[in-house]
């Protein structure tokens, strides 16, 4: 675009444009150097050491905008995914339906609808087996934590690595909206049972 505006110009009115760096911008002073270049304008050392560090400005301007570049198509590409901790720490700590939930929501972004059925017939066996051994263990913690660990891992290992891929690029879902909606749910259940909460408790302290 500079260049345009130095046909008919004579070499003295373009050196002026690049040895005026109060004036004119970066981009026109190195036109202007590159115009006096095709003309065979003989420079001397210090406009040339000039020319250099307007030319390693613009180099380091064209990275950046590519690194940029690369890191907006990165994040256009890369799905927007619950992860595996996420998935395991809500099965853990709440429960693997919870666990289940997650996953099949990354598996409904990823366009895998097909395959949610599958995560349904896992979550329900998951959620029975998890009832069981909370009944069967009177509410035993250690049990309890490792049922929903190994629920989590096998959430991961069969259905995340298998279908989504285990070397997959994605970006992490924040967790704060499916984190606040189970707190509030588990509140709100609790206190609707508490009496039931406070009797089983009772009859475990009991029979300790």
């Amino acid at each position: 675009m500079y260049a345009n505006f130095h046909k008919g110009v004579s070499n003295e009115e373009v050196v002026e444009i690049f040895t005026n760096e109060e004036l004119y911008v970066d981009d026109a002073r190195l036109a202007a150097f590159r115009t006096l270049k095709e003309r065979n304008y003989s420079f001397s050392s210090e406009q040339l050491q000039v020319a250099e560090k307007l030319e390693q400005e613009e180099r380091n301007v064209e990275k950046e905008k590519l690194e940029h570049k690369q890191i907006n198509e990165q994040a256009v590409e890369a799905p927007l995914w619950y992860s595996p901790a996420a998935i395991i720490g809500f099965s853990l700590f709440f429960s693997t339906l919870l666990g289940c939930v997650l996953l099949g929501i990354n598996f409904f972004k990823s366009g895998k609808k097909n395959k949610i059925l599958y995560i349904v017939i896992a979550c329900v066996v998951l959620f029975i087996v998890e009832t069981m051994v909370i009944q069967m263990t009177q509410l035993n913690f250690v049990a309890i934590m490792l049922t929903r660990a190994i629920g989590g891992f096998f959430l991961i290992e069969f259905f995340w690595k298998r279908e989504l891929g285990s070397t997959t690029a994605f970006t992490k879902r924040p967790i704060w909206i499916p984190l606040a909606i189970t707190l509030l749910v588990s509140m709100g259940l609790f206190y609707m049972n508490i009496d039931q909460y406070s009797e089983l408790f009772n009859q475990l302290q009991h029979k300790g």
